[in-house]
């Protein structure tokens, strides 16, 4: 009686819930604190509708059989910590402990304690803990390092698994182009939980899909909290043009703009389509007032009503990657200042190398090589080669080019030479780069940009299209498969309105694309090859011009010593040797002589040789120009002869291959080879009195000389 009067007595304290209960579950008693622990009343439970078998969730059933058996073992419990549903679904944290009634193993008797305050603040403690260590870790994975591919591949890891989400996309927005401000989206890192039959994201889907004319980066990454997206979108198709505002769809943002809402729309229907998304939590990426993408979470097996918490959660963590996102592009802008020295400083010792090639030497071979060595190295190409400007002989398009300097960068290159290509193949050509007056760079990153650069470039030639179309396919044959370029660069070298070659580089083991930095140092380089095959050609022509006054003033002394001759009455054939001999030195032939224009008794005119070399070949032809000598000189009456057309005509004449030359008259049996001849006659007033002839020099006679 004294035990059920203490019994009773700590029941209406209600310092503790208590209660008494039978072995099926059901409560037979219980005090206000344990009733209003749980949610129910008195009514219910005097009407038997309370089972503590019921209010147990099923992760603590087995919890519940460990104290069944420590009740049928000892006839108590040990108090423990659990779960009990309340009346309205929610779950409540209690310490719990029982014991059978004495002698009676069908009755017994709990006490109850409500621990939820401890347990939320415990809860919240440890989200907090885990907040601070998700931020710690962003932290960390910025402080690694600042490629940003692989910092928002692993946020987006950390976050998902975190958020336990399906998955989890960094997305950001890029200009379509430089001249555009349209934004297209791109995938910066991406999370699937790999327990999910999910493929990964395709990173060509996302850059495709644009936004509107005129939406904004702030408008594009406005919140979303989307808990059933196929009904947000049903509800688009029903109502096309509803607005984002609606309450009822779980949108934070109030949007209203009809293009922000289609694009919203667009974006919504992507994820459902490619990811299978069912419910969406989507946060901007600001820092500063700059916005640099969005944090998107998608749950793609059930519907998830994102909580409060969790907004604000991610809030705070897209802050944290937008403040990474921000010291990296700082970090890139240093990286870009730190590069753009380091470009200008290579930049300048290139350009100063190349002008001290050219003022090393005159020798335009050494000059050309040294320079396609220079450019085709700091490119890192694996051919470069300067090709030069014929513009004395522009008659075909491949006699008007010659290559005169090349770089390979391995032996496996080979070397591009543009005097080996089939002559024919250019033969129609009337492409003359002479007329060239501005700078062109042609960027040719693969075979199909070539192939398109060559038929626009051959569109203007007086050729049948059949023609045209069979040399775009040989050019570009003989380029990509011959000499396996993958990519080429072409550039004008044009200096002062000039035209002198063409400066190219070729990539064989990948396409190149080129930077605009560097373009603009090779139209640098451009310019100061120009301008040393400028030098090099006043050079040149100031050394002609030297080689040409030394001819002349070798002429003059030549023309000068034989009227001394002549006036100090020297004997003729000594006269003439001399003469003959100072005009075989000078025209660097090897044998001529000089005649007098003689006519015979039918005024048939013919030579007489006032001297000849001796190029006798045997002893006959030897013992006949003695002989002739000492009876007055050799006469030639023939006139079927190179000599005798001067003769007959009183004009030069020049045979550069006399043995095909029809005017010919043949040579006698065992005379040296005639490899060419120049025969000049000589006047005085208007009559003919006779002529030179010069024979064998090497490369034949110029109409110059």
């Amino acid at each position: 009686k004294e035990a059920m009067t203490r019994f009773e007595r700590l029941m209406s304290s209600n310092i503790m819930g208590v209660c008494n209960w039978r072995g099926d579950g059901t409560l037979l008693d219980a005090n206000d604190a344990f009733l209003n622990t749980i949610g129910y009343t008195r009514s219910e439970l005097e009407a038997g509708q309370i089972n503590w078998h019921a209010l147990t969730p099923p992760d603590f059933e087995a919890q519940e059989q460990k104290c069944f058996r420590e009740l049928d073992e000892r006839g108590a419990c040990t108090p423990c910590e659990k779960q009990y549903f309340h009346k309205d679904g929610h779950r409540v944290d209690i310490i719990l402990g029982a014991a059978y009634l004495q002698d009676r193993m069908d009755e017994g008797v709990a006490f109850m304690l409500d621990i939820s305050a401890r347990k939320q603040a415990e809860r919240a403690l440890l989200q907090s803990l885990e907040r601070e260590q998700l931020r710690r870790r962003i932290a960390e994975l910025a402080s690694q390092t600042f490629d940003m591919a692989n910092i928002l591949d692993a946020v987006a890891e950390e976050v998902g698994r975190f958020f336990k989400v399906d998955c989890c996309l960094v997305t950001g927005y890029e200009p379509v182009c430089e001249e555009s401000e349209r934004l297209r989206l791109m995938l910066m890192g991406q999370y699937c939980a790999s327990t999910l039959p999910l493929r990964e994201i395709r990173k060509d889907v996302l850059p495709g899909f644009l936004a509107p004319e005129g939406i904004t980066l702030n408008e594009a990454i406005l919140r979303l909290n989307v808990p059933d997206m196929m009904a947000l979108l049903r509800k688009f198709q029903a109502q096309p043009t509803v607005g984002l505002c609606d309450d009822t769809v779980g949108l934070a943002d109030a949007l209203v703009d009809t293009g922000i809402n289609s694009f919203l729309r667009a974006w919504i229907n992507l994820m459902v389509e490619e990811y299978r998304a069912v419910s969406c939590l989507r946060v901007g990426i600001q820092y500063r007032g700059t916005g640099y993408g969005a944090i998107s979470l998608f749950q793609c097996e059930f519907q998830r009503v994102w909580t409060q918490e969790e907004m604000e959660l991610l809030d705070d963590i897209a802050f944290h990657v937008g403040s990474v996102l921000y010291q990296a592009k700082l970090y890139e802008q240093e990286q870009q200042a730190k590069r753009q020295l380091q470009w200008n400083l290579d930049r300048e010792s290139l350009r100063r190398r190349i002008l001290e090639v050219g003022g090393t030497t005159t020798d335009l071979e050494w000059i050309s090589q040294t320079l396609a060595e220079q450019v085709g190295r700091y490119f890192q190409a694996d051919r470069c080669f300067l090709m030069r400007y014929d513009a004395s002989d522009p008659a075909t398009f491949r006699a008007s080019l010659r290559t005169v300097g090349q770089y390979c960068s391995s032996d496996r290159i080979k070397p591009l030479l543009v005097e080996e290509w089939p002559e024919h193949m250019f033969e129609p050509l009337s492409l003359d780069f002479s007329q060239g007056r501005q700078v062109e760079m042609v960027q040719m990153p693969n075979r199909q940009a070539f192939e398109v650069y060559i038929r626009n470039r051959m569109a203007n030639e007086p050729l049948p299209e059949t023609q045209k179309q069979e040399f775009c396919e040989h050019l570009t044959r003989l380029l990509f498969e011959d000499y396996g370029a993958q990519s080429i660069l072409r550039l004008d070298i044009i200096y002062q309105g000039n035209q002198y070659g063409i400066l190219a580089l070729h990539f064989c083991e990948r396409p190149r694309q080129w930077r605009q930095e560097e373009i603009e140092i090779l139209y640098d380089i451009a310019y100061y090859i120009g301008g040393i095959f400028y030098q090099q050609n006043l050079y040149q022509q100031e050394a002609q011009a030297k080689r040409e006054l030394e001819k002349s003033y070798r002429l003059l002394r030549m023309v000068s010593e034989a009227q001394a001759h002549y006036i100090s009455s020297e004997e003729p054939k000594v006269l003439f040797e001399d003469l003959v001999n100072k005009l075989l030195a000078y025209t660097e032939s090897e044998f001529g002589f000089i005649g007098e224009a003689m006519q015979d008794d039918q005024r048939q005119p013919y030579l007489k040789f006032r001297y000849l070399t001796n190029i006798a070949w045997d002893e006959e032809s030897r013992r006949l120009y003695e002989t002739q000598w000492e009876t007055g000189g050799m006469e030639f009456h023939s006139l079927k002869t190179l000599f005798g057309q001067v003769l007959t005509t009183g004009q030069p004449l020049i045979a550069n291959d006399p043995s095909h030359d029809s005017r010919r008259g043949g040579l006698p049996e065992g005379h040296p080879p005639l490899k060419s001849f120049m025969g000049l006659p000589i006047y005085k007033g208007a009559y003919m009195v006779g002529m030179v002839g010069i024979a064998n020099r090497s490369g034949g006679y110029p109409d110059t000389m």
